[in-house]
């Protein structure tokens, strides 16, 4: 009884993560991640895509610090969700040692990270 118990808790856990991932946030044209450092601190922002440039003040506004903090917020994506990562500016590559960790993150967790080549 106790091993059912503990099997039922285990299929329970695996639906609500299941349904989370696919009921998380979803942008028809994907998510833009920009990463940059200030001072000694890793910034992150993440956006939806949409067909235009994102200007300075839309970027920090939307800034968290730390990968712990864009983690999170990677978290909150549906599966399956396209993530491009960028510097500063969408033109620019994002820092590859810091876009090489978050794009096995993303994979990991069923997102589908793209890196400027």
């Amino acid at each position: 009884m106790r091993a059912f118990f503990i099997g039922f808790i285990l299929i329970a856990l695996a639906t609500t993560a299941s349904a989370r991932a696919a009921e998380g946030e979803k942008s028809f044209k994907g998510w833009e991640l920009y990463i940059w450092k200030e001072g000694a601190d890793w910034k992150f922002a993440l956006l939806p895509g949409t067909n235009r440039l994102k200007d300075d003040g839309e970027i920090k506004a939307a800034a968290v610090t730390g990968l712990d903090a864009i983690e999170k917020k990677l978290d909150s994506l549906a599966a399956q969700q396209e993530v491009f990562l960028s510097g500063r500016t969408l033109q620019s590559k994002a820092p590859i040692d810091v876009a090489r960790d978050l794009v096995e993150y993303g994979d990991k967790h069923g997102l589908v990270m793209r890196t400027r080549e």
